[in-house]
């Protein structure tokens, strides 16, 4: 935060920030939740991927948060790389 004197918008991109964030570690602990068996033999039946699905909610989040950093004007060069390899991610699986 540059000053004490920043505008509402400031301060409710900031407040983006910080639960995008708190987002995005949730959909990492869902991503790191050990699986049993059949739950993995369903979804491989069924076709679904839930790497892809957590990569594609990653990928709105992180387009918030940028989209707030630049409110804030805030360095977003770590979020816009990320938003890039999981587009990459996606289009190549």
């Amino acid at each position: 935060m540059k000053n004490r004197y920043e505008s509402s918008e400031v301060f409710t991109a900031y407040a983006t920030m910080d639960a995008g964030y708190y987002m995005l570690q949730q959909l990492l602990l869902k991503l790191n939740k050990p699986r049993s068996p059949i739950e993995s033999a369903v979804d491989k039946a069924c076709g679904y991927n839930e790497n892809i699905e957590i990569a594609k909610e990653a990928i709105v989040i992180l387009k918030d948060i940028i989209e707030a950093k630049a409110i804030a004007e805030v360095d977003d060069t770590g979020d816009v790389q990320m938003l890039n390899n999981l587009q990459n991610f996606i289009t190549n699986n």
